[in-house]
């Protein structure tokens, strides 16, 4: 009975956050300008997303398995070949890969800010590049490996856990928490760096050509302080329930640990709603391509309206 309620919560915080993950990214995308200008954030949100896909297909597929009564042990080989295992393999360590990688930028971006508001593709690629590519090799690795395993001692239901060999649920234990753990520690440093750097811009009173790189870093600094409020809110979603879940895992608690893993999955897929809300009510532009998506045109600003009549009007 608990797993069916919890797989009901599966389902249904796996849908809504597949749902809004995939509006803002649409939304994002769509635009050009937009998706040049935020690629390190829908690498994030692209990763939320197929997460929260992995716990929806998880939730519908494990509730069709029990309400069928199968009993029967299964293989490691078996389980990794279940769609929601798939796409877990590759979202639970990614999800917090790019977490880090957004305070990695952010650092870029403070200690090199000339050179990456000259190229901004070239420091954002390379990083989705070369942390996309490592987890992918490790993934491709730990998956082969479960593939050699016959033996049938997987729970029908293929947790995700019990599928993978014990050496690489830890190895991608340990991925998750270093950095999770970094990426706020990175993050802080960077917030602080930022607010120092622009009060000296502030201070220096640049000259008029370097307008456009003012303009620039005014942009990046608004979009430092709005991931450092999502970064709040990653932190005790996401860092803190997977810390425990390391901890309770290394101590063998039993049934702790099972719930912590349930905790975990849960929060998991929470985190990306708030941070969502956070970056559509930081970010106008972002809120502005979102609302052209939805077609809610009867929600544009006044002083938008305002230019709007005014141009009709005039000859």
């Amino acid at each position: 009975m608990m797993i069916s309620v919890l797989l009901v919560f599966y389902i249904l915080i796996g849908s809504i956050a597949f749902i809004a993950n995939l509006v803002v990214f649409i939304a994002i995308r769509r635009s050009h300008e937009l998706a040049s200008r935020y690629r390190i954030i829908l690498a994030q949100i692209s990763a939320a997303a197929i997460l929260a896909l992995a716990t929806l297909v998880a939730g519908i597929g494990r509730t069709i398995i029990i309400s069928m009564n199968i009993t029967s042990l299964r293989s490691r080989r078996y389980c990794m070949l279940m769609p929601w295992n798939i796409l877990f393999m590759w979202a639970e360590p990614m999800t917090a890969v790019v977490e880090l990688i957004v305070s990695t930028d952010r650092l870029l971006l403070i200690s090199f800010p000339v050179a990456y508001s000259i190229l901004p593709t070239f420091f954002q690629l390379a990083q989705i590049f070369i942390s996309h590519i490592a987890i992918g090799a490790a993934i491709i690795v730990s998956w082969i490996a479960s593939l050699c395993e016959t033996e049938d001692i997987c729970d029908p239901i293929c947790w995700t856990s019990q599928s993978m060999l014990p050496f690489y649920q830890y190895f991608f234990t340990v991925v998750r928490v270093s950095t999770a753990l970094l990426s706020v520690i990175l993050y802080f440093i960077a917030y602080v760096l930022t607010r120092r750097y622009m009060a000296h811009v502030i201070a220096t009173k640049k000259s008029g050509r370097d307008a456009a790189l003012q303009a620039f870093q005014r942009r990046q600094a608004q979009l430092t302080v709005t991931m450092g409020i999502s970064c709040i809110v990653t932190l005790i979603l996401y860092v803190i329930p997977i810390c425990l879940l390391f901890l309770a895992e290394g101590s063998q608690m039993g049934p702790l640990g099972s719930f912590l893993t349930v905790l975990s999955v849960l929060t998991t897929n929470i985190n990306p709603i708030p941070n969502l809300v956070i970056l559509v009510w930081r970010q106008t532009d972002i809120a502005s391509a979102v609302k052209k998506l939805l077609n809610f045109g009867c929600f544009n600003t006044p002083k938008i309206n305002i230019v709007l009549a005014v141009s009709q009007t005039t000859p």
